[in-house]
């Protein structure tokens, strides 16, 4: 049996990170926020301060508005989360009304909803895509993630993101991670070990220092970009 636990986000911000605290310490699994951007406190830094002072306990809202919250800037802002918390955030979802009363405006529809549920993801960004897609293998618990490529076509700055969440979930997690990329920087981010394959067998093996240090004809092409380049 599992045990969470919601809060109306109305205590003092020390209040709501000792709660917090002591249903981790406590083995609970879950803690949700209410999210009404008029009624309560914001949910998303105080879930971040959650987040940052727990290692194990599942976060989240319960329920966030997809009519008061536009579901684009809630992907970002929950994958940004997910990011911090090391893959602990969920998002839920539903009519939450009471924002929206407040304000005097009507209900939110089924057909809302249902959009906000099916959201495309050709909606979302590049990084967003990485994270959201790592959100749901992390969902699975695993103890080993591969990777294909995970910078492949994002910006230096979206990349560097990517990199150290892959790290933090080594780290954080114990999350073992097969990385096959071209890209150095991710590499030396990320790499306790170093493979490189050329023409199906690995011409070098070893730290990501010692790569930069070998020897080696293939690992010496590679770094240098000459022709013929393993890949």
């Amino acid at each position: 049996m599992e045990f969470g636990f919601t809060l109306k986000p109305d205590h003092t911000v020390e209040r709501t990170i000792a709660i917090t605290k002591q249903a981790e310490a406590a083995g609970f699994t879950y803690g949700w926020l209410f999210d009404s951007h008029v009624l309560w406190k914001e949910v998303y830094p105080l879930l971040t301060l959650m987040a940052l002072n727990t290692t194990r306990m599942r976060l989240g809202t319960c329920v966030t508005n997809p009519a008061t919250r536009e579901p684009t800037v809630t992907a970002s802002a929950l994958a940004t989360l997910d990011e911090i918390s090391s893959g602990r955030m969920d998002l839920g979802i539903g009519r939450g009304d009471s924002a929206r009363r407040v304000l005097g405006k009507p209900p939110t529809t089924m057909r809302t909803l249902e959009e906000a549920i099916n959201l495309s993801p050709a909606e979302l960004s590049g990084g967003m895509k990485r994270r959201a897609a790592l959100a749901r293998s992390l969902a699975l618990d695993p103890k080993l993630i591969v990777y294909d490529e995970p910078t492949a076509g994002l910006d230096p700055i979206t990349g560097d993101e990517i990199g150290r969440l892959i790290r933090s979930l080594q780290l954080n997690l114990g999350v073992t991670s097969i990385v096959v990329t071209h890209d150095l920087r991710l590499t030396e981010q990320v790499a306790d070990r170093v493979a490189l394959l050329y023409e199906g067998t690995i011409a070098f093996l070893g730290t990501y220092k010692e790569f930069w240090q070998s020897p080696n004809q293939e690992a010496r092409r590679f770094l240098h970009k000459e022709d013929n380049a393993p890949g």
